[in-house]
């Protein structure tokens, strides 16, 4: 499998309306996704002296990140409003080699930075809020 160039690794806002659109969020610099499984351990005394663990037994959740800098565009006051307001709306997430990740994501944190003499910087972490599909 070829590299893939991480400009092209980007997140989208839907707006909730039928049909839903979905905007782009501009100035983005780095973009981030995370999965991660919980699992239930199983072990009992009479097994090995080694932790088992259930199969396809805990919780997985999902979780991305934007950082970038503030253009105040649609996706960006979107990405805003989605934070400050405690939202769960639609989202996707877009790789290069047409891989799309898509569902209900809840916005959980936002934070501006803003140095003497660079511009304003944002960045953002959601979490699913329910069942993604991949694609």
């Amino acid at each position: 499998m070829a590299a893939q160039k991480g400009n092209n690794f980007t997140l989208q806002i839907g707006n909730g309306a039928t049909p839903e659109v979905f905007t782009t969020v501009a100035g983005a610099t780095s973009n981030s996704f995370e999965v991660s499984n919980d699992v239930i351990d199983i072990t009992t005394k009479d097994t090995s002296r080694f932790r088992e663990i259930m199969d396809q037994g805990g919780m997985t959740s999902f979780s991305t990140a934007i950082q970038g800098i503030w253009k105040g565009d649609a996706g960006a006051q979107a990405l805003k409003a989605g934070v400050f307001n405690s939202q769960v709306k639609n989202c996707k997430l877009l790789f290069e080699d047409g891989t799309t990740i898509s569902g209900p994501f809840h916005f959980t944190n936002f934070s501006f930075t803003g140095e003497h003499h660079g511009a304003v910087q944002f960045s953002a972490t959601l979490n699913n809020a329910g069942t993604l599909s991949f694609t």
